[in-house]
């Protein structure tokens, strides 16, 4: 992110510009979902999030927040491994199981929160059933996160939102 020119001076290197460039592309997505996520978290009062995919990430670009005085609020740029949480494994839906292993191939699924994927051939099966329903789900310690694709008219996924709730909302 930041680029050394000097003894003592810096300036921004081209990571800025990268990120830069995803929120600005992002921009028109943001524009069309939040009339529907507002309207489905004044339904819920349960804090909704819009998220596109980046890499192996999921960045959250839009969040509806919730009024209640418990809630699950991420901020707006945080970024998950996208196996770990519902809304990245929604963003993985339109990857074929060849795409899947190639974006994962190398990369260490342990070590994360329990409930997440540990292999890649649980990913896949993960994600594979998760497809077929429709949406995926996961759960903290104290919340459970629900979370559908956005699909483009060519049928790419081009985002994913979910609702997310204390687990005392939920029965």
């Amino acid at each position: 992110y930041l680029k050394k020119v000097g003894r003592n001076s810096y300036e921004l290197g081209p990571m800025v510009l990268s990120r830069g460039f995803c929120y600005l592309a992002s921009r028109d997505i943001v524009q069309v979902a939040a009339p529907g996520l507002n309207a489905l978290r004044d339904e819920t009062s349960a804090s909704c999030h819009l998220a596109v995919r980046e890499g192996l990430e999921a960045v959250y670009l839009y969040r509806a927040h919730s009024p209640q005085v418990l809630a699950v609020n991420v901020p707006i740029g945080t970024r998950f491994m996208c196996h770990t949480v519902a809304i990245g494994r929604a963003l993985l839906f339109g990857l074929e199981n060849e795409e899947l292993g190639h974006l994962y191939g190398g990369v260490a699924l342990d070590g994360h929160r329990s409930g997440a994927p540990r292999s890649l051939p649980e990913l896949r099966m993960l994600v594979a059933r998760e497809r077929e329903q429709g949406y995926s789900v996961s759960s903290s310690d104290f919340s459970t996160a629900f979370a559908a694709p956005l699909v483009n008219f060519a049928g790419e996924v081009v985002g994913a939102v979910n609702v997310s709730v204390p687990d005392f909302f939920i029965t």
